[in-house]
């Protein structure tokens, strides 16, 4: 038999990029680095075969449990027509080890009030985080002096202020909703288990409710601790960042002084439509869409210069201050019914 390990629990919920349950969608895996089928099992002990594509049920959850063997593999997560929504590679194995190898036992568990570096020696160990009084950043040590296959468990313990996971020289953490350097957790009771691959780091665990960005019904009277409700308010870029990243759009193109057009735009996406908010460097305050074709954008003002590939952010909900803040949407008296320009104008 095999020596496998837990990877994922029975009941995990999947989502589209629409955050549209993922009816019928399928994790499949192959050995890292390649398109070689992987088996995997439901079972502790290795003996019942999923083969190397699971299924999941119409509310995209498993309806099993996943044990993963001892080699790396790759894990690419599609939705029921095969497009591809996540992968994720180079994810360490199952280890069988002595017992004199074995890392710090995740029962030990460290209490902080206050930021802090975590030593590359405490792996295995977890964090309660407690930000009653203030923000707290906790700084990951280097994923390659850490070595693979070790872990960090962190808990933020209380409902208010900000608990922020960083890396050093811009190691990325990965998982389904994040990839980049920062992680932040708002709520009491938010958990993260994170993973070394040996060169960044991977998310294991995440109980975070929904993500940043994506609006959530409720009917609740005050807002559920780590959301805000959405009535055009300004909120902090710096605060909320991860929103403003993710409900918001960088691209970049060229302008000429006294010239209406950002031409040559590279990482536009269908999202964005006329009536949008425009800002960057030489693009003046209030400057909207007015039309998009292609790789070019028509504005309501004229460019103030002349730029070969400018940064320029697109804001659909507002712009805020311009530099300190930004809008949340405006739900209002509006039912949630989809963008109206997702696979072109109606």
């Amino acid at each position: 038999m095999p020596t496998v390990r837990l990877h994922r629990n029975k009941g995990h919920q999947f989502f589209d990029n629409n955050d549209n349950e993922l009816n019928g969608g399928t994790l499949e895996y192959d050995d890292a680095g390649t398109s070689n089928d992987q088996i995997v099992y439901s079972d502790s002990d290795g003996t019942s075969s999923l083969g190397s594509t699971v299924t999941l049920d119409s509310n995209g959850r498993l309806t099993t449990s996943i044990y993963v063997n001892t080699t790396g593999f790759k894990e690419t997560l599609k939705d029921s027509s095969g497009n591809t929504i996540f992968t994720e590679d180079n994810i360490p194995g199952a280890e069988e080890i002595a017992a004199a190898n074995f890392s710090k036992s995740q029962s030990i568990w460290n209490t902080i009030t206050s930021s802090t570096s975590i030593p590359s020696g405490n792996a295995g160990e977890g964090y309660f985080c407690n930000t009653t009084s203030n923000d707290i950043t906790v700084t990951l040590p280097q994923a390659d002096v850490v070595g693979t296959g070790k872990d960090y468990t962190l808990f933020k313990t209380s409902g208010v202020n900000v608990l922020t996971i960083q890396t050093v020289l811009s190691q990325a953490i990965t998982g389904l909703f994040v990839n980049g350097p920062t992680y932040k957790i708002f709520a009491n009771g938010g958990m993260i288990q994170i993973r070394s691959n040996g060169a960044s780091w991977f998310v294991v665990t995440d109980n975070r409710v929904g993500y940043p960005g994506q609006l959530i019904p409720t009917a609740e009277v005050i807002a559920p601790t780590g959301t805000v409700f959405t009535y055009g308010q300004t909120l902090s870029r710096t605060i909320y960042d991860e929103v403003f990243d993710n409900i918001t759009l960088q691209v970049t193109g060229n302008t000429t002084n006294a010239g209406n057009q950002l031409t040559s735009i590279s990482g536009l996406t269908e999202a964005i439509g006329a009536g949008c908010l425009i800002e960057g460097n030489g693009i003046p305050t209030g400057t909207t869409i007015s039309s998009i074709s292609g790789t070019t954008i028509t504005m309501s003002a004229n460019a103030t210069a002349t730029q070969a590939a400018v940064d320029v952010r697109l804001l659909p909900w507002g712009r805020g201050d311009g530099s300190t803040t930004f809008n949340a949407p405006n739900t209002r008296s509006y039912a949630l019914i989809g963008r109206s320009n997702m696979g072109g104008d109606l």
